[in-house]
């Protein structure tokens, strides 16, 4: 799931330190892929010993609970699988494998994309409760896990994530196949070719026709 999918299933809780436990490990991965949090980490009998925040603790178990729900339910394999079959149409050039892959961080954008279409006030909310959190238990979250070294860098990375908002421009074709393009460097230094990018692009309203008509509240359930 996408930052905006986690923030929806919390979309009520009044608690900035909580939401941002539910975003936390997605945050932390996309800044280094080896600032990773990891389950285990947070099990029931591991994660009274974290000397972290305990409303950042409790979004972070939140998050791992809803991802293990989304990624094992007969939605996500069933339209990841319909996803992985409209991108193998499209004979993409510097695609040649993963498909699944490409098509699981689809799915999870054009979900969030479809959020804001159905609740334009999701977004707003989003970023007003991030700009309400206590810096400081992410430095105290750094120490614990011993990324002293990254802080810095995280707090400036996290600066930007909250002042350019570019959850809002997932309207946008370009952008949204644009941020698929920047997970697909992650794992392969050379970029996606524009061409298949585009070849993309012309297929998200295929993408969110498969997913239409969508029920949230019933996804998780």
């Amino acid at each position: 799931m996408n930052y905006l999918s986690h923030y929806y299933y919390d979309w009520e809780k009044d608690d900035p330190n909580y939401i941002l436990g539910c975003l936390f490990p997605d945050l932390t991965s996309n800044f280094k892929r080896k600032l990773k949090i990891l389950p285990k980490d947070f099990e029931p009998t591991q994660a009274p010993l974290l000397n972290i925040n305990s409303a950042l603790k409790t979004g972070i178990q939140r998050h791992f609970y809803l991802d293990k729900i989304f990624h094992t339910s007969s939605f996500f394999d069933q339209h990841t699988q319909d996803f992985k079959t409209i991108l193998l149409e499209l004979n993409l050039e510097s695609i040649n494998k993963y498909y699944y892959f490409y098509a699981h961080i689809l799915l999870e954008l054009v979900l969030d994309r479809i959020l804001l279409q159905q609740y334009p006030q999701l977004v707003d909310d989003f970023y007003t409760t991030l700009a309400k959190i206590d810096q400081s238990i992410i430095k105290q979250f750094f120490q614990t896990f011993g990324w002293e070294k990254h802080y810095k860098g995280f707090e400036k990375h996290f600066q930007l994530f909250q002042t350019r908002q570019f959850l809002r421009d997932y309207q946008n074709d370009q952008f949204l196949v644009g941020a698929l393009n920047h997970v697909h460097k992650r794992i392969n230094p050379k970029e996606i070719a524009q061409s298949d990018l585009q070849k993309i692009a012309k297929q998200l309203m295929a993408f969110e026709q498969k997913l239409l008509p969508l029920d949230f509240d019933k996804l998780m359930k």
